[in-house]
C-alpha cells in the first residue's frame, strides 16, 4: 500500500503480505520506557530486512521522544531514496 514507512518508536509490527518491498525508517531511543527499543532493534528491523525492505534503522540516546534532528533526517530520507539503508545506524 505504501511505498515508504517512518515509524518513530514502533511498537507492533503485523504480518506482512504481498511481493512489492519499499522504504523503513524506524527511529528508537534506547531508554524508551513506554515501547522499550528492543523489539525495534532485534525483531521489526532484521525481520523487516529479511522480507526485503530497505531498512533504516536508528538508535539514539533518550526516551520515549523524537529529537529535531531525527525528525528532519527522516524527513530528507523520505524525500531522498538516494540516502540508502543502514540496518544498524546509531545516531548520538
Amino acid at each position: 500500500l505504501f511505498k515508504t514507512v517512518i515509524a518513530f518508536s514502533p511498537g507492533l509490527l503485523t504480518r506482512v503480505d504481498g511481493h512489492a518491498r519499499g522504504r523503513v525508517y524506524l527511529a528508537h531511543g534506547e531508554q524508551d520506557r513506554v515501547l522499550p527499543v528492543q523489539p525495534t532493534r532485534d525483531i521489526f528491523a532484521p525481520a523487516l530486512r529479511g522480507l526485503g525492505f530497505d531498512v533504516k534503522l536508528r538508535l539514539f540516546q533518550g526516551r520515549h521522544e523524537m529529537p529535531a534532528h531525527l525528525r528532519a533526517e527522516a524527513f530528507d530520507w523520505w524525500l531522498n531514496p538516494q540516502s540508502g539503508s543502514d540496518l544498524a545506524g546509531t545516531a548520538r
